[in-house]
């Protein structure tokens, strides 16, 4: 079996990548888009767009990170329409809960392959930034530590295959949020943090969550699964509660089945560096894109 995920530095992650042919100047533009995402999530700038998720196009068969290695085309065909719409980053196809992939191996080290199958997928799309998803809906049940077994192995792909940060979407908790960032961080990319929003019912735990996220190396923190219609005052709310942790915020909405989605409903937000949408069609994404732009986001 390949090295342990959790042990892969990023040194070693690219001494492997030139070892299969990848040129240093390729090496180095990687670092370099890393350093301006890590910057644009920091705060300096509007804040990173995110492509959609890729429900849709790849059906509920497999786990989202599965069809990356069984059905490579048919994943760049999908992202390829989906970063059309407008977003600057395109999210690799990893967004479905980890513990569905977990459930299909037996080591977790085994996911490495599919991180680095979903980043190069990633890279073919023409957009400024690639970032690598996890998702951490339903890990509150599962061993802590082969869920950070998962997520080190997951990263350790993203790397080999040169992306620019990571995304977690989803955590439950702080608890599982901290332990997933930590795993991320180890791989040495920036990390965009999104606890689950739902769990997070008033101003204080939301801020006690935030802020567990930015100590443990989070360089944007915020929620994820929020209902679009809340989207406006929790993004205010994460915002101010981001910058008292000293991190940018970061927003994810879902868009209901059938539900219009035209324009986002809120102007440019202080303090957020990355916002995203889920669930909507890709005509609804271009018109959220293009009115962002419009109002200055």
């Amino acid at each position: 079996m390949a090295e342990d995920a959790g042990d892969l530095s990023v040194a070693q992650a690219l001494a492997a990548l030139l070892e299969t042919g990848v040129d240093e100047a390729s090496l180095d533009a990687d670092r370099a888009s890393a350093a301006v995402f890590a910057g644009r999530l920091g705060g300096s700038g509007r804040p990173v767009t995110l492509s959609g998720d890729l429900d849709r196009a790849l059906g509920a068969d497999l786990p989202d990170g599965l069809w990356c290695l069984c059905e490579p085309e048919t994943v760049a065909a999908a992202q390829a329409l989906d970063v059309a719409c407008g977003a600057e980053a395109a999210v690799t196809a990893t967004r479905a809960p980890l513990v569905r992939l977990l459930d299909e191996v037996a080591d977790p080290a085994e996911l490495r392959s599919v991180g680095r199958a979903a980043g190069h997928l990633a890279l073919r799309a023409p957009v400024p930034f690639a970032v690598g998803a996890v998702g951490l809906a339903g890990s509150r049940a599962v061993d802590p530590g082969r869920l950070n077994d998962g997520v080190r192995a997951l990263c350790a792909g993203f790397v080999e295959a040169g992306l620019h940060g990571v995304l977690l979407e989803d955590a439950p908790n702080g608890a599982v949020g901290f332990g997933a960032v930590r795993a991320a961080s180890a791989a040495g990319l920036p990390v965009a943090a999104l606890a689950d929003h739902g769990a997070l019912p008033d101003d204080r735990l939301l801020a006690l969550t935030l802020a567990a996220l930015a100590a443990s190396g989070a360089c944007c923190a915020g929620v994820s699964s929020v209902p679009w219609g809340d989207l406006d005052a929790v993004a205010r709310r994460v915002g101010a509660a981001a910058s008292r942790c000293g991190v940018s915020g970061a927003v994810v909405a879902d868009v209901p089945a059938g539900e219009p989605a035209r324009e986002w409903p809120l102007p440019a937000v202080e303090g957020l560096g990355l916002l995203g949408v889920r669930g909507a069609s890709l005509a609804a994404a271009a018109d959220l894109w293009a009115s962002l732009a419009a109002a200055g986001g």
